[in-house]
């Protein structure tokens, strides 16, 4: 058996070199440009708190939003354990759509505190000497799944949001990429 928290681990390390290699390129090709932008979207759409952060704006000749696109993710066999009262089933998972289906329905309310730290809202942690903010991107809920962009936070927020589910009474998850049907190769 792989323990979880390597697999955790690995999959953002994987994801983070190839976020920090994208954002140094595109820092190199413009003059105003950023990474790690945070929009509010128009209301009565379904990303969660309607804030959504992307990759990188380049602003030179007007605002260019540019999406980091994963070339490969990490292999790894199906692999179980728990915590905080949480079976946890991981088969396939990439840091930037992580689906995470519980066996219950998740509310706005079970992950708010999480999302409003995670996503930074009030942009307590922001430090504009870092390029990057140790924040997720954004999260949907739909039903009993949630499915999140883990962006540039380290893997402690995927852990602080299993703990969260537990609070709620979710007892088991299934962690998967996207909409859990692709499979990701080594």
């Amino acid at each position: 058996m792989v323990d979880l928290t390597l697999i955790v681990e690995n999959v953002r390390d994987h994801y983070f070199v190839q976020l920090e290699s994208f954002v140094e390129q595109e820092l190199a090709a413009c003059t105003m440009c950023s990474p790690e932008v945070k929009f509010q979207m128009p209301a009565e759409n379904p990303i969660y708190g309607d804030l959504y952060c992307v990759d990188f704006v380049q602003n030179d000749d007007g605002p260019v939003v540019k999406e980091l696109a994963i070339e490969s993710g990490l292999g790894f066999p199906e692999t179980s354990g728990a915590r905080s009262g949480v079976e946890i089933t991981i088969s396939t998972m990439r840091w930037d759509d992580v689906r995470i289906q519980a066996d219950k329905p998740i509310a706005d309310e079970d992950i708010d505190t999480w999302f409003n730290y995670w996503f930074d809202v009030e942009e307590v942690r922001y430090d504009d000497a870092k390029t990057f903010g140790n924040i997720i991107h954004s999260a949907l809920i739909d039903g009993a799944s949630v499915s999140i962009d883990f962006g540039s936070s380290e893997p402690r927020a995927f852990w602080e949001l299993v703990d969260a589910l537990g609070d709620a009474g979710v007892t088991s998850i299934t962690v998967t990429y996207g909409d859990g049907t692709e499979v990701i190769a080594d």
